[in-house]
């Protein structure tokens, strides 16, 4: 049988790429066919969008025609386009699912890692960060920022100065000479000072800074206005104790002692609490336990 010639086989490439994307292109207007079919039997929410499942991993390579990049860009735009109700926790969770997937597929992903960090620890859902921040570390080995948001984690979320110490000094070597300086510092830092809602805001802050989005630089604000109200409570528990010797027992007690005027106002409505200690803190939605931090 004859061998066929290098144009002969420059077409079938050619010819088996264009049936890929009729393929695709197929499958997206069936899809779209029928979504429209549903939007005249549906009635229009035009409420905030809200994810209500989760596609495993292989199902998305499927309906990407193979390309499990392409999956993960596809979760990781899903993600990004979410109108997000911070107390919707169930959209939260599915959410956290929706990114884990897309690192599943494509754990270099820059958005998705950058995204999951902006959104999800805030809201109590930080083991499904971590998995995501772990994996771009390994996989970006020129990049120090999801290690760095791996170590920051590990510092303030879970508690564990040593280790996100730790973490912090392993992933210094990725950055100049002056720069992995200023990171040894850090890690000196957190190891001294312990949890420090501070520090929380100045991460942010940088995010907020280098993100592209209007919509997640408002939604980091928010949680910096949140940060700040915490900040507010413990510097007033603070002056309480020295004046009284004892922690307050509620609030409301630093109002009527004249700590402040009046308690801060959480913008997401959830609220602060007092831990076992009396010590100010954040509360988790809906279910209003105490968050870490």
């Amino acid at each position: 049988m004859a061998v066929p010639s290098a144009p002969v086989q420059l077409m079938g490439v050619r010819f088996a790429s264009s049936l890929r994307i009729v393929l695709a292109a197929g499958v997206a207007l069936l899809v779209y066919a029928a979504g429209i079919v549903q939007v005249n039997k549906t009635p229009v929410d035009l409420g905030p969008e809200t994810l209500e499942v989760a596609l495993p991993p292989e199902l998305q390579v499927f309906l990407a025609m193979g390309d499990r990049y392409l999956a993960a860009n596809i979760e990781t735009f899903r993600a990004l386009v979410l109108t997000i109700n911070e107390q919707d926790q169930t959209t939260l969770r599915v959410l956290s699912e929706v990114q884990k997937s897309a690192s599943t597929l494509n754990p270099a992903h820059e958005d998705n890692y950058y995204i999951a960090q902006a959104v999800l620890p805030w809201n109590g859902l930080v083991e499904p960060t971590q998995f995501i921040e772990s994996r771009a570390m390994d996989a970006r080995s020129w990049d120090f920022l999801p290690g760095f948001f791996h170590a920051f984690n590990r510092y303030y979320f879970e508690r564990d100065a040593n280790g996100g110490a730790e973490i912090l000094l392993r992933v210094a070597d990725r950055l100049d000479q002056k720069e992995q300086e200023g990171v040894i510092g850090m890690a000196a830092l957190w190891r001294e000072k312990g949890e420090d809602p501070q520090l929380a805001i100045n991460l942010i802050r940088a995010m907020q800074q280098n993100s592209r989005s209007q919509k997640l630089k408002a939604s980091l604000q928010v949680r910096i206005d949140r940060l700040q109200g915490l900040i507010d409570l413990r510097e007033a528990a603070a002056k309480f104790a020295a004046r009284h010797g004892r922690a307050p027992a509620s609030l409301d007690e630093l109002v009527a002692s004249g700590e402040l005027q009046h308690l801060p106002q959480d913008p997401l409505g959830i609220g602060y609490g007092l831990d076992e200690k009396g010590q100010p803190v954040l509360l988790r939605p809906k279910n209003r336990v105490m968050l870490p931090r």
